[in-house]
């Protein structure tokens, strides 16, 4: 077993390491040693020394959150009740039509794609027959639903 590299008063990031955890996890049979510690907001997390050492792991999480909370805040004062995750463009992995609001369905051995958009807790969709007309559909729906969407 490797030797165990104190990391007591090391920093990482924003994190200060202040003393070994309790906590001794084994992931792939491999044990894992935590540490108790300190972030620059003034919270406080167990982490592994992997988590602390790779430099993936550099705060708490307050930065992302940070981040999220501010789009959030300033996406809903300009377009209240829209389903924040659907903004981006970035493609959900299941998805085989290749863009974002469009899927394909078969309704009586006939392709369709689905075109949908959430506001308000309300789903709004339209199914047509060519990908093109998905494609404006889309762009039409967003901009009644989602009026601040391309800023």
């Amino acid at each position: 077993m490797p030797k165990l590299i104190d990391l007591t008063g090391q920093q990482f990031g924003h994190l200060t390491v202040l003393k070994r955890a309790p906590k001794h996890y084994t992931k792939g049979g491999q044990p894992r040693t935590y540490w108790h510690c300190h972030c620059d907001c003034g919270r406080e997390v167990d982490l592994s020394s992997q988590e602390l050492r790779s430099g993936n792991t550099r705060s708490c999480g307050h930065e992302r959150m940070n981040g999220i909370k501010r789009y959030i805040k300033q996406h809903m004062e300009e377009t209240p009740g829209t389903n924040l995750h659907q903004l981006n463009n970035k493609v959900p992995i299941h998805n085989k039509t290749g863009y974002r609001n469009i899927s394909i369905v078969i309704r009586s051995g006939t392709k369709f794609y689905r075109v949908a958009i959430q506001f308000k807790g309300k789903q709004h969709s339209q199914n047509v027959r060519t990908l093109a007309e998905a494609l404006k559909v889309r762009e039409a729906l967003r901009e009644k639903y989602w009026p601040n969407y391309k800023k």
